[in-house]
């Protein structure tokens, strides 16, 4: 993973000052090539090396750091094989998954971890510095948990979630909804709407609490959780 580059992208001014020098180089070139073409041609010539000298640093200050689409194949090739690793360290397969409940996925830039960094990217979408991804399996009667929990920008942020949890100790799915305020800039701190999946055991601690993308599958998720949950414990009190 680039995380030189990822640091820049997340904090990185909008224009750098790479660009504003390569912009002002080929803007000069580009005059000079202008001004002498028909007159003294190897003046002429040297602009137009200018021009093209302004417009390569211009081109090494955008590549310095990374675009959102290189954020998304990191991320892509950092949990592609979750479902794989999942069931290998649980050593949990299909065969013994239950037939009333699918496995969950659960996946989304992290908004609660203390410290993380926040860009809204040129392609419109809320980024953070830190992900997480998880997958829930479900056999009759237990809920595994396994995930990754990562950095874009330090590799020593690498961590795995895992957990193994009775269904009768479980009491709940929900989603939980919040505003992240970003304050790098006080004078206008900016605003997100988050949501975090959350199962919380009888004791009231969380097995699960995590930032997500959160569309209708987050919700119908939480329902097909909470079936279970009942049906497990119906059966255990039967």
């Amino acid at each position: 993973m680039d995380t030189k580059r990822n640091l820049r992208y997340f904090t990185a001014p909008l224009i750098s000052p790479y660009t504003v020098i390569g912009l002002v180089v080929a803007i000069a070139g580009f005059v000079v090539c202008r001004l002498f073409m028909s007159e003294i041609q190897w003046v002429a010539f040297i602009g137009l090396v200018v021009m093209v000298i302004g417009i390569c640093i211009i081109v090494y200050g955008v590549g310095r750091k990374s675009k959102p689409s290189d954020l998304d194949f990191q991320i892509y090739e950092k949990v592609k094989y979750l479902d794989e690793t999942a069931q290998k360290r649980h050593e949990v397969y299909e065969s013994h998954f239950s037939r009333i409940i699918r496995p969950v996925h659960l996946k989304g830039y992290d908004y609660l971890t203390e410290g993380i960094i926040f860009k809204k990217g040129t392609d419109n979408k809320n980024r953070t510095n830190v992900y997480n991804a998880a997958v829930l399996y479900f056999t009759d009667d237990t809920m595994y948990v396994y995930g990754k929990h990562f950095s874009l920008t330090d590799d020593l942020f690498d961590k795995e979630i895992v957990g193994k949890y009775k269904l009768t100790d479980l009491d709940h799915a929900e989603i939980v909804d919040d505003v992240f305020v970003y304050t790098r800039d006080e004078k206008y701190p900016y605003r997100v709407n988050i949501h975090s999946f959350r199962v919380v055991a009888n004791d009231g601690k969380d097995a699960v609490m995590m930032s997500v993308d959160y569309g209708a599958d987050m919700d119908t998720a939480c329902e097909q959780i909470n079936r279970v949950i009942q049906v497990a414990k119906e059966r255990a009190n039967a």
